[in-house]
């Protein structure tokens, strides 16, 4: 990847991540962990006195009395907006930190300051956008190699310091999240299917929608617990939809729906099946991920009977938090 290639909203999300991080990773300074910040929420919507409000990921230190709202813009970053910047510009800090949940020692004297994140190409436009209309956001800029602030200083010197010498390099980015409302259906399958295929060989022939969602979303359980419900309802929604295509597809003699037990069901596959029968399981799901990213459409075999997954409208209803 080269400085001029763009990552997504998503990519930009799990570098932020990596940086949060206890662990510290070969390509990523952890530099928010070092310096106390903690992950209070990622896409959550809050309503406040100026309006319904969602950063891409929320940060705060309790013994810095300080939260970083990070407004993330990825690829051509060409969803700026002015209503939204506006509701950052007018937003009371005392507000926000309550309805947020925010740890504060002295709420009134918290100190919160949104931050807009983008790809370093995008720059220069975003600086010239911001004094066009009248905005004083940091901005957070992701190359290939650097990561860097500039425009305004955060309200943290110490962090501000280590980003205007620009962190490390960034190369290909850890996941941490790996879905959101952009995720294309092929990148659901490519996780979902080898999942499907190892709770099959290790004696699990039926799962939940609730089960695969938590084992293929998001591979660190304390952040799953803090994701907005908007967003995980829609990765719900496409993981299921994703599953009936399968099943009526290249995985109908793999995979049907038990409306009885609310569950997924397993056939063929299992801890002793015949490795010429675990081959065909995996070329389904080759050629399942290579037709979705091609957009081909599924030749219908003569022998499926029409309208044999009606049942799928009894889906089990998820819990999202």
């Amino acid at each position: 990847m080269t400085s001029l290639q763009s990552y997504s909203e998503l990519e930009l999300l799990n570098i932020l991540i990596s940086m949060c991080t206890s662990n510290k990773f070969p390509n990523v300074d952890n530099i928010f962990f070092q310096e106390g910040y903690r992950i209070v929420s990622i896409d959550r919507s809050v309503t406040t006195g100026s309006g319904s409000v969602k950063y891409d990921l929320v940060l705060s230190s309790q013994n810095k009395n300080l939260t970083l709202c990070f407004e993330l813009k990825g690829l051509k970053a060409s969803n700026i907006s002015k209503e939204q910047l506006n509701r950052y510009k007018g937003l009371s800090t005392e507000e926000y930190i309550r309805l947020a949940g925010i740890q504060a020692n002295n709420a009134i004297n918290h100190k919160l300051q949104t931050i807009i994140g983008i790809n370093l190409e995008n720059l220069l436009k975003t600086e010239e956008y911001q004094v066009r209309e009248g905005y004083n956001f940091p901005i957070l800029s992701f190359g290939s190699q650097t990561i860097s602030i500039s425009f305004k200083e955060l309200n943290d010197s110490e962090i501000n310091q280590k980003l205007i010498k620009t962190v490390s390099t960034i190369g290909t980015p850890p996941t941490f999240i790996h879905f959101d409302k952009e995720s294309r259906m092929s990148d659901l399958a490519y996780r979902a299917i080898p999942k499907i295929y190892s709770y099959a060989k290790v004696g699990t022939t039926m799962f939940t929608v609730e089960q695969i969602v938590n084992d293929v979303y998001c591979s660190v359980k304390e952040l799953h617990s803090i994701i907005g419900p908007d967003v995980k309802k829609a990765v719900v929604n496409k993981i299921k939809s994703l599953l009936r295509q399968m099943s009526k597809e290249e995985f109908k003699d793999y995979l049907s729906w038990n409306g009885k037990d609310k569950c997924w069901v397993i056939s063929k596959i299992h801890v002793e099946s015949h490795h010429t029968t675990d081959f065909a399981f995996q070329k389904a799901g080759r050629n399942f991920i290579e037709r979705l990213d091609k957009e081909i459409p599924f030749k219908i075999d003569k022998d499926v009977l029409q309208g044999q997954l009606s049942l799928f409208d009894e889906l089990e209803p998820l819990d999202i938090n």
